[in-house]
């Protein structure tokens, strides 16, 4: 800290580029080494990241608590959280610019492996944004050795050093995360895919928020579906989904879509106190919906639609711009191509002709002009021939009710299992849907990774001739690789922008290595095998979600 203190008090009153000198030196402070990624420019530039390093020992963790990718998950998880509530305290605006920033990822709900705070070899390694400080564009050294030799160790001592939390709180955090992962992992050979856990609490402080609603109903599981499911020593009771087709109804209002979402994230799990945290759901389950105008590259949607004006090619289907039912037939089968085994489908957000097609319309239009085959014609056919289980929110298309295998009616927040009711409710309208002729489901859903190779290969040029490389860049709206852009608003299952930015470089990635073959074995093991730069922030992303992404690349106008 000495030699640091001595160098930035050489630096006061130049030009900023000149904290460029700081780089190609490991700085220490006690425990702590610091390294720097980046050096900002400019003091109104993105700031400037460190890698600090420092071992468990040091901290007075004990090691045996990590030696398992779950425990390494849970403590970095653990520990990240604190540092970004450390560095938000001591972050102090200094100058121009973004001058004093001190901060680090700030994680929401979900629990994910990310490069922000990891822990390898013993170490703990997280990447740290700083803001170095000036006056106009000229080195403030006072401001800087503040920043630098007091507040950014301030933050490192006070989040990380285990004599200030308690010990018994991070065991519990990492209990919790291996009791979700058992809790999934049991899905499968229970015949279920999804868990609810009794007490959770579903609803969300508001539609904008990730935090659970004060007061809310606690979550109990109906009578009929209720499970158990004993794990780590410890017995959990809740909501047992079964496989198949599930439809949740009810009226308006009544936590149809609230119990849908919570099922949907379910795919990952969540900390202490969020109220979802014994939520668990089959890890490929996705989320199909209308996407109207989004672009299809080769999906073969013939299975649910016969034909198109002009003779368009329906088992090649390829399109700028999707309508709002060839877009979920499209988002359908190519979910089923990266290893989807479980559908969620809302109904609000659905589009009403890829979903149904009662009786009235078919007697009106004849088949041979209707394109469409509505989803409900076929769904039984998705089960019984290729193993899929769907779970529906529905809340007018009632024959989902002749299809269902199970039905939940929620009222007031309340499940309540209605089968049987459904069944009756029915009567002499249980067969409504004539029985057709249709297309044969193809052997292969997988696109080739190839012929979207060849697509996207113009757009796989910087922007302008004096760029070096390909950017990634990410936003909760879009992803971004060179001259490649994806719209990923209605990728719902992308829980931070970490996730999006690390899906842009793994395809990056893939497209760049030239690979051949099926999309779905590029994607397999989804963020994971990146080899994560350090530069940015990223964190882990599956196979669904990347691969969502690569189909949804077109090149910018």
């Amino acid at each position: 800290m000495k030699d640091l203190h001595l160098k930035l008090q050489r630096l006061q009153g130049k030009a900023y580029g000149t904290y460029n000198d700081l780089r190609g030196h490991s700085w220490s402070s006690g425990d702590f080494e610091w390294n720097w990624v980046h050096i900002q420019g400019d003091p109104y530039a993105p700031p400037s990241r460190m890698r600090i390093s420092v071992a468990l020992k040091d901290l007075g963790i004990p090691e045996e608590w990590v030696t398992s990718e779950v425990q390494r998950v849970a403590l970095a998880d653990f520990l990240l959280r604190r540092l970004a509530l450390s560095c938000a305290t001591q972050a102090r605006s200094l100058g121009t610019g973004n001058g004093g920033l001190l901060a680090t990822v700030e994680p929401g709900p979900e629990i994910l492996k990310r490069n922000s705070c990891r822990i390898e070899n013993g170490k703990v390694h997280a990447l740290i944004q700083v803001g170095l400080p000036a006056d106009a564009r000229k080195i403030e050294s006072a401001w800087a050795i503040e920043v630098l030799c007091q507040r950014l160790p301030e933050a490192l001592t006070e989040s990380l050093y285990c004599a200030n939390f308690r010990l018994v709180d991070c065991e519990r955090a990492i209990r919790n995360l291996e009791i979700q992962r058992a809790l999934r992992d049991s899905l499968d050979s229970l015949g279920l895919v999804a868990f609810v856990g009794d007490h959770a609490v579903l609803p969300r402080a508001s539609g904008t928020s990730v935090l659970p609603l004060r007061g809310a109903r606690p979550f109990k599981a109906p009578e009929g579906l209720q499970v158990e499911i004993e794990v780590m020593g410890e017995r959990f009771k809740g909501l047992g989904i079964p496989k198949g087709i599930t439809v949740i109804a009810g009226g308006g209002f009544q936590g149809k879509s609230t119990l849908l979402s919570a099922v949907e994230i379910g795919v990952y799990d969540h900390v202490m106190g969020d109220g979802r945290e014994r939520v668990v759901t089959d890890p490929t389950a996705f989320k199909i919906r209308s996407e109207e105008g989004r672009q299809v590259l080769g999906s073969c949607i013939e299975p649910l639609v016969r034909h198109l004006p002009g003779g368009k090619n329906t088992r090649f289907f390829n399109t700028t711009l999707a309508s709002g039912s060839t877009s979920q037939a499209a988002n359908l089968v190519e979910a089923i191509g990266l290893g989807v085994r479980t559908m969620l489908v809302d109904e609000d957000i659905s589009a009403v002709n890829f979903l149904i097609r009662d009786e009235r319309m078919r007697r009106l239009i004849r088949q041979d002009r209707e394109p469409l085959i509505p989803l409900v014609s076929r769904i039984q056919e998705f089960r019984d021939q290729l193993g899929l289980n769907f779970v529906m929110v529905i809340g007018a298309c009632g024959d989902y009710l002749r299809v269902a295998d199970t039905v939940i009616v929620m009222e007031e927040w309340e499940p309540r299992l209605a089968t049987e009711e459904a069944r009756i409710a029915l009567g002499d309208h249980a067969e409504v849907v004539p029985q057709e002729s249709y297309p044969d489901f193809p052997k292969d859903w997988t696109h080739s990774l190839d012929a979207i190779g060849k697509h996207l290969k113009n757009g796989l040029r910087p922007a302008s001739a004096v760029e070096k490389g390909i950017k990634v860049k990410a936003n909760a709206q879009r992803l971004q690789l060179g001259r490649l852009q994806a719209d990923v608003t209605k990728l719902s299952q992308f829980v931070c922008v970490e996730q999006i930015r690390s899906a842009g470089a793994a395809a990056l990635n893939i497209l760049l290595t030239g690979k051949q073959g099926p999309l779905e074995d590029a994607v397999a093991g989804g963020s994971a095998a990146l080899s994560f730069p350090e530069g940015l922030d990223l964190a882990d992303v599956r196979p669904q979600e990347l691969g969502a992404a690569i189909l949804r690349l077109a090149e910018m106008e």
